[in-house]
């Protein structure tokens, strides 16, 4: 299995960006540095016979600050020239005009295809689990079960494996109890989505504002209840956003856990009484 962690690549990437910074600031604090301590530039221009070049064109020319700030004006654009043909700082990027410079960017037909992919891929997960052939083969699976709990953690670690080996989207989840959510380490905004998710019947996700912060993760939180006891199963990963359709076929798949642990439940009842 891959790992859904930040990749060697990734810390390149802050590497990077935290180098590109930390010059980016040091040229602007020289700049404003040397503005502060520059002396003031010295007319010694004559006013008569001097043509419209020595009146207005050389006091700007020779000004020190002027020179100074046309300077760091420049090297800000040399040090930004250098950090767009890093490949790795860009690497969602893929064409991008600069001036004469031109980069590859990923095409919109292009995207719109993948995008078509992945959402097709994701609901044939669901309609492949509403068939016959899939109900009787999870009732088998389950049929020995005494929690539904077992049940849940079952389809959603078929999800798990469906996601990584079909759409290449790793995530790590936990089915817990309530009582066990609450007690959690889950962020803050995650638990005050408990009752939307349960009201609802869908499950929500919640996904960081910067995908950037490698290190935060997203979430897509479902609550399922059954016999009066509350359940929450939590997918969570750094690297891939949860959407509308990841919300609709997580939902229905956990809903069909329970359903296919129910026809277990009963079928082991009527085989329990026929002998």
């Amino acid at each position: 299995m891959g790992s859904e962690y930040p990749t060697q690549k990734d810390w390149l990437r802050i590497s990077v960006l935290t180098v590109y910074s930390i010059v980016f600031f040091l040229i602007v604090a020289s700049a404003v540095w040397q503005l502060a301590t520059v002396s003031p530039a010295s007319s010694s221009s004559n006013a008569s016979g001097s043509t419209i070049t020595d009146l207005v064109v050389r006091p700007i020319v020779e000004n020190p600050r002027v020179q100074i700030i046309f300077e760091y004006i420049f090297y800000l654009l040399v040090w930004l020239f250098l950090f767009l043909l890093f490949p790795v700082a860009f690497s969602r990027l893929k064409r991008l005009k600069f001036f004469q410079f031109e980069f590859e960017i990923e095409e919109k037909e292009k995207h719109v295809i993948e995008v078509l992919n992945v959402t097709t891929s994701k609901t044939a997960l669901l309609s492949k689990f509403a068939t016959d052939k899939e109900e009787v083969q999870f009732i088998r699976e389950v049929q020995h079960m005494t929690d539904v709990k077992e049940a849940l953690q079952l389809m959603t670690e078929k999800i798990q494996d469906y996601y990584e080996q079909q759409l290449g989207m790793m995530f790590e989840y936990e089915v817990v109890t309530k009582e066990e959510f609450e007690q959690s380490h889950v962020p803050r905004v995650v638990k005050k989505s408990y009752p939307l998710a349960k009201e609802s019947h869908e499950a929500v996700p919640i996904n960081k504002d910067n995908l950037d912060q490698l290190y935060k993760r997203n979430f897509l939180l479902s609550v399922k209840t059954y016999e009066g006891q509350e359940y929450a199963i939590v997918l969570s990963n750094h690297l891939s956003v949860f959407d509308e359709y990841d919300m609709f076929v997580v939902s229905g798949l956990l809903s069909l856990a329970i359903k296919y642990f129910e026809r277990a439940n009963v079928l082991q009842f009527l085989r329990d009484l026929s002998q």
